[in-house]
């Protein structure tokens, strides 16, 4: 696993700057590739600036999630034409900056709506207007402990909806460490099993959402079965840092950087 590039998620890392400055940031950190949520329209031109001039690249972008209690509007039949705006822009933010991936997130459960349904019908289109040459859709399952009502909580429910869509090979997975280990699973033994899957890895620990290291996850284990099974993506720090920039102490050699998280420059 020598060499795993780094990603560092300027939604959590770089707090006490602006977005744009993140990017520069990061790239003083030694990061070559950054993560976003979102990258409101009014800053894009300017986090386009920051990232051309730092030289960086921008590996994911979400598509808007909402409120914090919606969390998502793709499976809400009310919200199918705002949803789908917000994913037009995001595609074209994501063509602005050279995206790889966009990632989407489902919105909460709504009893006695066939929200399966829904899901597929946005997939569906939401991959027909996607370039196949361009950025590749994601799917992220997020915690009901942090999200309450989350509709998506388990990789086998991603995997189940991608196989009823009409291109599946072109929907990912993304694994996030911390929301898999706050469902109450071991994430060394879930990435094991949907690795074929997965496209991006996100890590935090868990309690916590912090630097690896702070939480009860086994670090050492999951680095391992990332390299044994052959994992050949990035992985992006998506933490709350336990310092003021980006929390990267625990990169830095030990049991855990030499499992191969690769930052240069970056001590």
């Amino acid at each position: 696993m020598a060499g795993r590039t780094a990603v560092a998620h300027l939604g959590l890392l770089y707090p006490a700057v602006s977005l744009s400055e993140r990017v520069i940031a990061a790239a003083e950190d030694g990061f070559s590739h950054v993560d976003f949520w979102e990258v409101p329209p009014g800053e894009l031109d300017r986090v386009a600036d920051s990232v051309a001039s730092a030289g960086v690249q921008v590996n994911s972008i979400n598509v808007p999630r909402g409120s914090h209690a919606e969390c998502g509007r793709m499976a809400d039949p009310e919200q199918v034409a705002q949803w789908r705006r917000s994913f037009e822009e995001t595609l074209s933010a994501a063509v602005c900056l050279g995206v790889q991936f966009i990632n989407m997130v489902a919105g909460n459960r709504q009893p006695g709506v066939d929200q399966d349904a829904v899901l597929t019908e946005n997939l569906n289109w939401a991959l027909s207007r996607t370039p196949v040459d361009g950025a590749q859709l994601l799917l992220e399952p997020l915690s009901e402990t942090t999200y309450p009502g989350y509709l998506i909580t388990s990789c086998e429910q991603v995997i189940r909806l991608r196989a009823g869509l009409d291109e599946p090979g072109r929907l990912g997975l993304l694994f996030d460490t911390f929301h898999v280990a706050a469902e109450g699973h071991n994430v060394s033994t879930v990435f094991a099993e949907y690795a074929p899957w997965v496209r991006h890895v996100q890590v935090a620990d868990s309690p916590g959402r912090g630097d690896p290291g702070t939480g009860d996850i086994d670090w050492s284990r999951f680095f391992r079965i990332l390299a044994d099974r052959d994992y050949r993506g990035k992985v992006s720090l998506e933490y709350v840092p336990s310092d003021a920039r980006a929390g990267l102490g625990w990169t830095y050699g030990g049991e855990y950087g030499a499992a191969g998280i690769g930052i240069a420059d970056n001590r």
